[in-house]
């Protein structure tokens, strides 16, 4: 009965450590939310609900262990989940990243090619 109890004990402990860590960053959230709202115009509230279920997320990566705070994980890893959540939602149709990918490096070949005919055409003029 006792060890019961005290997995209980422990779990809430563990529950309760992860909302203090959560809760204090959340003043990230807001201001990586103002900052891209101002400079994209996309809604600030989306952005804030977006960020703040990111740094949710972020916690359960985040491993004590290898010696990294809390906040300079939530620093880095919100970085990378917010562009990644600006490149999923600037497109109206939403394409799997492996097509985008493939679609980016078809354009760029293209181009590659338009420049060096426009430039043989150039130097025989």
């Amino acid at each position: 009965m006792t060890e019961v109890k005290s997995k209980r004990i422990r779990s809430k402990r563990a529950r309760d450590e992860r909302d203090e860590h959560i809760i204090s960053q959340m003043w990230k959230a807001d201001q990586v939310a103002r900052k891209i709202s101002n400079f994209t115009g996309l809604p600030f509230e989306e952005l804030r609900d977006a960020a703040l279920e990111y740094i949710v997320r972020i916690y359960d990566t985040w491993d004590q262990s290898k010696g990294a705070n809390f906040s300079t994980w939530v620093n880095r890893c919100l970085q990378f989940h917010m562009l990644n959540y600006l490149r999923d939602s600037s497109r109206l149709v939403k394409m799997p990243r492996s097509y985008s990918d493939l679609y980016l490096k078809i354009r760029k070949y293209l181009r590659s090619k338009i420049l060096t005919s426009q430039t043989k055409r150039l130097q025989m003029i």
